[in-house]
This record gives C-alpha cells, sequence and structure tokens, in this order.
C-alpha cells in the first residue's frame, strides 16, 4: 500500500500536449490532474477515486460559450484519454 501511496504523490508536472487541432496542457498536482486549453477556455479536472481504479470527474469549465456542442464534445474524450493515459504512467492503475 505505500508503494502506491507514493505513486499516487508523484507528479509529472506540467506538460504540453498535442492532441489533433487542440494544444492541450496536463498538469498532476496531488491526486488530481488538470487538462485544459493553454488560453483556458476548456478545462476538465479528474481525481483518483480512492475505492476504485478509475479516475472521477471532480469539475469542469468553459469559458466561451459560443464554442460548439461537436467542439465540446472532442475536447471532452480528448481530456478523458489524456488523463487516464497520465494515471497510468503514474502508476495510480
Amino acid at each position: 500500500m505505500l508503494e502506491s501511496s507514493q505513486s499516487a504523490r508523484r507528479s509529472l508536472g506540467t506538460r504540453l500536449v498535442i492532441a489533433g487541432e487542440l494544444d492541450l496542457i496536463v498538469e498532476v498536482s496531488g491526486l488530481d490532474i488538470l487538462v485544459a486549453t493553454p488560453r483556458g477556455s476548456f478545462g476538465v479536472t479528474y481525481k483518483k477515486s480512492p475505492e476504485a481504479p478509475e479516475l472521477v470527474l471532480k469539475s469542469e469549465w468553459v469559458r466561451n460559450v459560443k464554442e460548439s456542442a461537436y467542439r465540446l464534445a472532442g475536447y471532452r474524450a480528448r481530456a478523458w484519454r489524456l488523463a487516464n493515459d497520465t494515471a497510468i504512467e503514474l502508476g495510480w492503475f
């Protein structure tokens, strides 16, 4: 159990990830993974579930309400994949 606690505290810091037509930033802070656009128009934070090997939505924001539903859906799908890839890389599950 101690090993998984230490893995959960490791941080990848901030990194820029190119995901299709959107540049996304992934930040890890404690047990939270934030995925956002560089200008902050989209953002979502996931947290590590204490009971199961999965991420749970913690918060989400959209600053530009004029964005299309299609673009928002694409962002959410990319953000989810990047957050899960990051959690796997950290050894969370």
